[in-house]
């Protein structure tokens, strides 16, 4: 017992040291652009009192049992850059981030990569306030979706990041079957399996596997892309279940 409560109070103190450390950072590498320092000053503030992570947990606590999501996480700024650059996202691309959270990596996406962007998330809460501060800012380019990820209109897409860490196994026959509506070239880019791992052999290659610094230490993160294949399956009939 007193082990387990050690370990608990050491990955708390971990966990807050590296949040610091992680907003220091953004802070001196990403606030030169007042623009983009404002808005994440007002993210942050609008959560001083609640926390993301307690949001998210009392929300998926009243969701059917079959909700994809199991736990709430965000991808560092510097490391979504490395992304962005590895996987040549550009103003000309329409980004979908599937699972937004409160929405400062889109925010983010949205003044330095001036792509549009789109971010997807089923909390309202999240939803209402990062609606608040895009209005405030007037981000023409940005919009924020009150759906379910499986739900998403992803044709439009033209790159997808999905935070694969925080959805459970069950789930990916399902997410697979939603990602086959994107367009031949939509690049997908998923954080620590790849589509081939969760069951689809057909209709994505794999193009670059990257090794990118998450909270708990560095995950392989896989950069895919949407070939041109005309057959669809259902989530009943994805390949290798056993392995979902």
């Amino acid at each position: 017992m007193v082990i387990k409560l050690v370990k608990s109070f050491a990955m708390g103190v971990y966990y807050h040291v590296w949040e610091w450390v992680d907003y220091l950072l953004t802070v001196l590498l990403f606030y030169r652009k007042p623009g983009f320092a404002l808005t994440d000053l007002l993210l942050q503030s609008t959560y001083f009192f609640s926390s993301a992570d307690r949001l998210c947990f009392t929300y998926l606590q009243h969701q059917p049992e079959d909700q994809v999501q199991i736990w709430y996480g965000e991808t560092p700024l510097r490391s979504f850059k490395t992304l962005c650059q590895a996987a040549q996202i550009s103003s000309e691309d329409h980004l979908f981030e599937l699972g937004s959270g409160r929405g400062r990596l889109a925010f983010w996406a949205d003044r330095f990569v001036q792509c549009t962007v789109t971010g997807v998330e089923i909390n309202p809460i999240f939803i209402a306030r990062a609606q608040r501060i895009k209005r405030l800012f007037r981000r023409h380019k940005l919009r924020f979706l009150q759906t379910n990820i499986l739900d998403a209109p992803l044709a439009e897409a033209t790159v997808i990041y999905l935070y694969g860490t925080a959805f459970e196994k069950p789930a990916w026959p399902r997410i697979l079957h939603a990602l086959q509506q994107t367009r031949p070239g939509t690049r997908v880019i998923t954080v620590s399996k790849s589509l081939a791992e969760w069951g689809d052999t057909g209709h994505f290659a794999l193009i670059h596997t990257h090794w990118i610094s998450y909270v708990w230490g560095k995950a392989p993160v896989y950069i895919q892309t949407r070939v041109d294949h005309h057959d669809t399956i259902t989530p009943a009939q994805c390949p290798n279940p056993e392995r979902l």
